[in-house]
C-alpha cells in the first residue's frame, strides 16, 4: 500500500473521529454554530458551482480532471464531511437523511438539502462525477479498501438492495409532500445519538474495508440514481 493512500485514509478517519467527539456534548449546537451560518452556506454554494465549472472545463478539454483528482477529494471531503456525517450522529428520526421536510429542527444537512441534493444528482449525470470524484463517503471507502487486501465476495443479486432503498426513499420523500405527518414509528423526538443508527453505521464502516464502496454500491440512493442515469446514457449512445 502506498504511503500517500494511507495518509489520505488516516486524515479522513481523524476528521471523522474529531467530528464524532465534537458532536457528543449535549450543547452540541453551541459548538457547531458555524455550520448554520450564512458563511458556511456561501462556501458550500460556491463549491457546488465550482464543481459544475470543473465539469464544463473538462468537457471543453481545458483541464484534465485526473490531475486534480486527489486535491478535489481532499477539499470536498473537508467541506462536505460535516454535512454528510451529522445526520448519522444526531437526527430527529431513527432513519437519518430522508425525513428533512417534516423535521421540527433541521440540522445543516436538512437546511442545505434543497441545494445539495439536486446538485449531487445533476453532477452524477456526468459519469457519476459527484460519487467518484467528490463524495466524502466515497473517498473514505476508497482509502479503506486500499488498506486491506482481503475481499468479501457478495452475491450479485444483493446489489439490487440499493433499488429497494431507493424506492423506499422516493416513497418517503413523495409522501412528505402530501402529509404533515411525523411518520410515527420513525420519529424519536430528540436529536440525541440513536444507538441503532450508530451500530448500523459502524457495521457499514467496518465492512467497507473488505467490500469496495459498500455503502455507495448497496445503499446510497444518490449513487443508485446516478447508476441508473449512466446506464440509460450508455444505452442511448448505443
Amino acid at each position: 500500500m502506498k504511503t500517500r493512500d494511507l495518509a489520505y485514509f488516516l486524515v479522513s478517519l481523524l476528521l471523522v473521529i474529531l467530528f464524532i467527539i465534537w458532536t457528543i456534548p449535549s450543547k452540541v449546537y453551541h459548538r457547531l454554530d458555524f455550520f448554520w451560518s450564512p458563511t458556511y452556506n456561501i462556501i458550500i454554494t460556491i463549491s457546488i458551482i465550482a464543481a459544475f465549472i470543473i465539469i464544463l472545463l473538462a468537457f471543453l478539454k481545458k483541464i484534465k480532471i485526473n490531475k486534480l483528482n486527489n486535491k478535489l477529494k481532499i477539499l470536498y471531503g473537508i467541506l462536505f464531511l460535516p454535512i454528510a456525517l451529522f445526520p448519522a450522529l444526531r437526527c430527529y428520526f431513527k432513519i437519518p437523511y430522508i425525513f428533512c421536510k417534516v423535521c421540527p429542527r433541521k440540522c445543516f444537512w436538512g437546511e442545505l438539502l434543497p441545494i445539495t441534493l439536486p446538485s449531487f444528482l445533476l453532477l452524477n449525470l456526468d459519469k457519476r462525477f459527484w460519487c467518484y470524484k467528490l463524495c466524502p463517503f466515497g473517498t473514505l471507502q476508497d482509502q479503506q479498501c486500499k488498506i486491506t487486501k482481503k475481499r468479501i465476495c457478495m452475491p450479485r443479486w444483493l446489489i439490487n438492495v440499493r433499488y429497494v432503498v431507493l424506492v423506499f426513499t422516493v416513497f418517503v420523500i413523495v409522501g412528505m409532500f402530501f402529509a404533515n405527518s411525523k411518520f410515527g414509528f420513525f420519529f424519536k423526538e430528540t436529536h440525541h445519538l440513536y444507538a441503532w443508527s450508530l451500530t448500523i453505521s459502524l457495521i457499514i464502516f467496518i465492512l467497507a474495508f473488505f467490500i469496495p464502496r459498500f455503502w455507495c454500491n448497496y445503499f446510497c440512493p444518490i449513487g443508485s440514481i446516478g447508476d441508473i442515469a449512466l446506464k440509460v446514457k450508455n444505452k442511448l449512445k448505443k
